[in-house]
């Protein structure tokens, strides 16, 4: 009886280690890459027969470029701000992207918080914010017939009141200490500050608190402009009266100057190492990257599921225009084996068959994203048309099918190419040091 009942326990052991590093892969490749969208989409609305899409893009004198398909039955409006993630933070603008995110929707244009957030409800309408390293915005989702109505509340020009700038910093602060209680969240920012260096921009933690009120208003001034600003809308019927409504509806939203780049900052790839030894369970949380592929996001993706392909199952592929890697979470007494898996999966050499793969679900994976919500298609709008000026649904797919192997063999070879960025957190002394393994890449 006593060796059952040992074995059952080992069993339910087992069986919780595998569910944290399930759950470790899932919740780290979410802290790296996007924005979170807290608030869920609309369900579907019956009645409503399918039809084809159709797109059309409009940028006007103010430098906001305007994007909108007709054939989602719910309609999301996202308004992003390309300057607006922490990398472009001055040095004393620490935490006042995160704290932005929370200061939208409050007091602006004369309304109160309350009126806003009133206005917003009383349409039907879901609002949210977002913000990042790279990027940050607000937007909602509702029904087609009231976006007219309540689209101008996303350019409100905001009053910065003493008590909203306080909910902001305390509801930022709230969010900063639950990051870091998360083994994943921690990561990321060690992850960066081991790519860029701690001190720089895009390194320093987006995880920041207690944000200054002349930092929150420095930042959002100058950029939360509608200068190289895109916004995407879903189920617009008519392109062109929409972006009538917008040229009337965002008159308060501040164009900034086409000529200044100072909301633009950027940063430079060093590599190297960085490591945060703390109780965690007796696991490892490590992850090991390289310089990202910025300005293509087909690319990226394929590289990443070519790293998939190539990994074992308890390593997850992530993909950022900062960085691209390889993460797992291994028991301490493991680490050492985990990280020669890591390398391994880096190193294994590119094949035809390994790129096409890649390429079949990089791309099902795209498709799939756009189709599953309004909020989804919105951003990859967005995306496409921040990188290329222009969207399609037939165009999201032509960019992965003309993406040559030879394209995909070299991204891949110029990324193991640059320095090698490491990261671990967690019960990490058995975690070889940077030195170790990189010297397998030379």
């Amino acid at each position: 009886m006593a060796c059952r009942g040992i074995g059952r326990v080992t069993s339910v052991i087992q069986q919780h280690n595998r569910l944290i590093i399930a759950n470790s892969k899932r919740n780290f490749s979410a802290a790296l890459l996007s924005p979170s969208f807290e608030y869920p989409e609309l369900p579907f609305q019956p009645g409503s027969s399918a039809k084809a899409s159709e797109t059309n893009v409009t940028t006007l004198p103010s430098g906001l470029t305007i994007v909108t398909e007709n054939a989602s039955y719910a309609t999301n409006v996202s308004l992003t701000f390309p300057y607006g993630g922490s990398q472009h933070e001055a040095s004393s603008e620490s935490g006042a992207s995160l704290a932005n995110k929370h200061t939208s929707f409050k007091s602006a244009s004369g309304l109160s918080t309350l009126v806003i957030i009133r206005s917003l409800e009383n349409e039907g309408a879901t609002p949210y914010s977002f913000a990042d390293r790279y990027t940050a915005g607000v937007g909602f989702t509702c029904v087609r017939e009231k976006v007219d109505r309540i689209v101008p509340l996303l350019a409100t020009r905001c009053s910065y009141e003493k008590w909203d700038l306080r909910d902001s910093v305390g509801m930022a602060n709230d969010v900063v200490d639950d990051a870091m209680t998360n083994a994943q969240a921690v990561l990321t920012e060690q992850m960066y500050a081991a790519a860029y260096g701690a001190q720089t921009s895009i390194g320093r933690p987006f995880h920041a608190k207690n944000a200054s009120k002349s930092s929150i208003i420095s930042f959002r001034e100058r950029s939360y402009i509608a200068n190289g600003a895109v916004l995407s809308a879903t189920g617009i019927e008519d392109h062109g009266a929409f972006v009538k409504t917008i040229q009337e509806g965002f008159s308060e939203l501040s164009a900034g100057s086409p000529s200044d780049d100072s909301a633009k900052t950027t940063s430079t790839y060093l590599g190297g190492e960085s490591r945060i030894n703390t109780s965690s369970h007796g696991y490892a949380h490590i992850a090991m990257g390289f310089k990202g592929i910025e300005g293509n996001t087909p690319l990226r993706n394929i590289v990443k599921h070519c790293l998939t392909t190539m990994s074992p199952s308890n390593v997850t592929a992530f993909a950022s225009p900062g960085i691209t890697g390889l993460y797992t979470a291994a028991l301490t007494a493991d680490a050492s084996t985990a990280t020669d898996a890591l390398t391994s999966a880096f190193l294994t050499p590119l094949t035809k068959d390994i790129i096409a793969k890649a390429k079949t679900a990089a791309k099902s994976e795209a498709i799939f994203a756009m189709n599953d919500s309004s909020k989804a298609l919105a951003q990859a709008m967005t995306d496409s048309v921040l990188e290329t000026g222009t969207f399609s649904t037939q165009g999201v797919i032509d960019s992965y099918d003309n993406i040559e192997d030879d394209v995909v063999m070299n991204a891949v070879s110029s990324m193991i190419g640059c320095n090698l960025s490491l990261a671990a957190v967690g019960e990490v002394g058995t975690v070889p040091y940077h030195a170790t393994i990189a010297a397998r890449f030379s």
